[in-house]
C-alpha cells in the first residue's frame, strides 16, 4: 500500500499512537497493527512486540509500504516489512523482520481497518490538530511466504 500524511500533520506525543492500519479482532486488540508514534512509524504485533518501521516519518512524502504477513498463534508466525519514499528510491529498504506468534490467543474474528484510530486511553486532546492520511495503491496477495 502507499500512504501519506498530510503535510500539514503534526506529531502528538510519543506515548499517543495513530493507529493507520490493523488487523483487528471483534473482541480485544489488534493482532497486528501500523500506527504512527511521535515522528515515527511502527508495527505493533500482538501486546508483545513494537519495533519502528521508518523513524521520522515525512509528512507530504509518499511511503510505499509492503507488509508479509504469515499467521500463527505458535512461533512458526512470521511478518516482514519494507518500505520505500516513492520520490526518493526505486528500491525497497527491509526494516522490520520478526518470527513468532503472529495471532495472539483471544477469540474472535477479524477484520482489516484502515483510516485513523486513537485508542481510548488517548483519545482527548490535547492534540495539535485534525489528522490527515492518504491511502492508495493497497492490495491483499495470499502466497505461502
Amino acid at each position: 500500500m502507499s500512504l501519506m500524511l498530510d503535510p500539514s500533520w503534526e506529531s502528538d506525543r510519543r506515548e499517543s499512537p495513530d493507529i493507520v492500519m490493523q488487523f483487528k479482532r471483534t473482541q480485544g486488540q489488534p493482532d497486528v497493527f501500523v500506527a504512527i508514534k511521535g515522528k515515527d512509524m511502527v508495527v505493533r504485533i500482538g501486546d508483545r512486540e513494537q519495533m519502528t518501521i521508518i523513524s521520522d516519518v515525512e509528512p507530504g512524502d509518499w511511503v510505499d509500504l509492503f507488509l508479509k504477513v504469515k499467521w500463527s498463534k505458535k512461533n512458526g508466525g512470521r511478518i516482514e516489512i519494507a518500505y520505500r519514499y516513492s520520490s526518493k528510491s526505486e528500491t525497497y529498504r527491509r526494516s522490520v523482520n520478526y518470527t513468532g506468534p503472529t495471532i495472539p490467543s483471544r477469540e474472535g474474528k477479524t477484520y482489516l481497518k484502515f483510516g485513523i484510530y486513537k485508542p481510548g486511553r488517548f483519545a482527548n486532546p490535547p492534540f495539535p490538530q485534525e489528522h490527515i492520511l492518504y491511502i492508495t495503491n493497497f492490495a491483499i496477495l495470499s502466497p505461502e511466504i
